[in-house]
């Protein structure tokens, strides 16, 4: 938002239809990742879905963050799954999903972390009809080097603080709810 206000001025409306614009953009990504691994039908079925899904328009009219880190998270896995599917490997392909997964850490770390581990078990579980051995075997390694060089330093300490509360967290989680909050 402060790049928005410097370059729109304090303007809310501007704020809230780039948000708008946001959420299109994943249903459009969620819509090209179903149709590529389900079919056409279903790719519009997820689109729609996710057109009339409430967070997605509630978040639309708030200054939350979440928009942005949906956003992200869809376009990591729609482009880490065409990584795995195409048959053309370049660096430009490798690059955009290294940067969507970084990107991540700049929101929430542990969504990052999940989002490189469930790449991980995609990989390893990836039929060979649809990416062969040695292409999934390097792109294990790139995102083990991605994981390693995001989750250095402050971020690790961060993730094994969040898994070593994870017992703690849940419980109070689940208080919350309890009490409806």
């Amino acid at each position: 938002l402060t790049f928005v206000y410097k370059i729109f001025g304090p303007s809310v409306m501007i704020a809230r239809l780039l948000k708008a614009l946001t959420s299109t953009f994943t249903c459009v990504l969620l819509y090209k990742f179903a149709k590529r691994s389900l079919g056409q039908e279903v790719g519009r079925m997820a689109g729609l879905f996710a057109v009339f899904m409430p967070n997605l328009i509630i978040y639309c009219g708030l200054h939350i963050k979440e928009t942005e880190m949906i956003f992200l998270l869809v376009a990591f896995i729609e482009r880490a799954d065409n990584l795995v599917r195409s048959r053309h490997f370049n660096f430009a392909n490798v690059a955009i999903v290294i940067v969507l997964s970084l990107s991540l850490f700049l929101f929430r770390t542990v969504l990052a972390v999940v989002a490189l581990l469930s790449l991980f078990a995609a990989l390893l579980f990836t039929s060979s009809k649809v990416s062969g051995w040695p292409r999934r075997i390097l792109l294990i390694i790139i995102a083990a080097i991605t994981l390693f060089y995001g989750a250095g330093g402050k971020i690790a300490t961060e993730v094994e603080t969040y898994w070593e509360n994870r017992v703690v967290n849940g419980e109070r989680k689940l208080e919350e709810r309890a009490r409806g909050g």
